[in-house]
């Protein structure tokens, strides 16, 4: 599942957001009115037998029980935002579309 976060800031600030686990899945600059939006995974759905890079000869591996999924959560992110020297962090849960307010 994926919802878009949007942060209102400063304009020209940098904005940065981090998984989870600490991944930078994005960076960018906050417009002229201060604004930058992005589209954040919440979970990613799999077959129970699936871990990353599964794979046999260099195909995919097919799921033996495609009735049985885990969710893999990507969510809570990181948002961090610099401007001038300063910087303001905050943690959001992705489980639904969001605007944040994020001054430093």
């Amino acid at each position: 599942m994926r919802w878009t976060l949007t942060v209102r800031t400063a304009a020209g600030a940098k904005v940065t957001v981090t998984d989870k686990d600490g991944q930078e899945v994005f960076s960018g600059v906050a417009d002229e009115k201060g604004t930058v939006s992005k589209v954040l995974t919440q979970c990613v759905v799999h077959p129970v037998e699936w871990h990353p890079g599964m794979t046999a000869d260099g195909k995919k591996l097919r799921a033996k029980d495609n009735n049985r999924h885990k969710e893999v959560l990507q969510t809570p992110h990181t948002v961090t935002v610099e401007v001038n020297g300063r910087k303001a962090t905050r943690i959001v849960t992705m489980d639904h579309t969001q605007t944040v307010d994020l001054k430093p």
